[in-house]
């Protein structure tokens, strides 16, 4: 094992120029528009970013941040004591300033329930009825098309991860590659993590939920 050569530097460890990290709000069911949202950026940022986070967390002590938990104003979160709207929009406030101060591009979309279930049978076949499949081909593209992103820029992502979504998200980025020669150069992989480990995901989460 000493000869061989260490390959394992930071350098050698980014996979892509940017990391995308989203996450969803709302269902087809009980809520009449779907949201999918996240921010993009590279690991330097990315870094800073959750330095600032968790530092954040420690001061509030919880262990992650759950949007709906956290603006439930009536009920104490952490050391966000029960109080008004007022006084919590005033506890959130730091972790919005975090993502604001540190992260370039934010994507939000999102999907009218009603008027995708309306929409051609075309946009269904190609998306399937449910429109968290749409949301997420649009995000894709946003990233890809968007004026302030070099064109030869590799992205990584990183979803939460959600058991019929994730498999979903997983066959519509396929598809898209076998479709668009700038998805299958560009997009070089994705994966599904556990919100309550990574602020990247928790801060997509807030921006869903608001």
């Amino acid at each position: 094992m000493q000869d061989l050569p260490f390959i394992f530097d930071e350098e050698n460890m980014v996979l892509a120029h940017l990391y995308a990290y989203f996450d969803g709000s709302g269902d087809t069911v009980e809520h009449p528009i779907i949201t999918l949202c996240g921010f993009v950026d590279g690991v330097s940022r990315w870094t800073e970013f959750q330095q600032k986070w968790n530092q954040l967390l420690r001061e509030y002590e919880i262990p992650s941040l759950h949007a709906l938990k956290a603006v439930r104003y009536s009920r104490s979160y952490g050391k966000m004591r029960k109080g008004t709207a007022d006084t919590r929009v005033e506890d959130i406030l730091p972790f919005v300033k975090a993502i604001r101060e540190t992260l370039e591009l934010g994507i939000t979309i999102a999907v009218d329930v009603a008027a995708y279930e309306s929409a051609p049978y075309v946009v269904h076949q190609s998306f399937t009825r449910e429109p968290d499949y749409f949301a997420f081909y649009d995000a894709i593209i946003r990233i890809l098309k968007h004026y302030d992103i070099p064109k030869h820029y590799e992205v990584a992502l990183i979803c939460d991860d959600h058991e019929v979504k994730a498999v979903r998200f997983y066959q519509m980025l396929k598809k898209m590659k076998l479709a668009y020669p700038e998805v299958r150069e560009r997009i070089k992989s994705i994966c599904f993590s556990d919100d309550e480990a990574f602020p990247q995901l928790q801060a997509a989460d807030l921006l869903a939920y608001v």
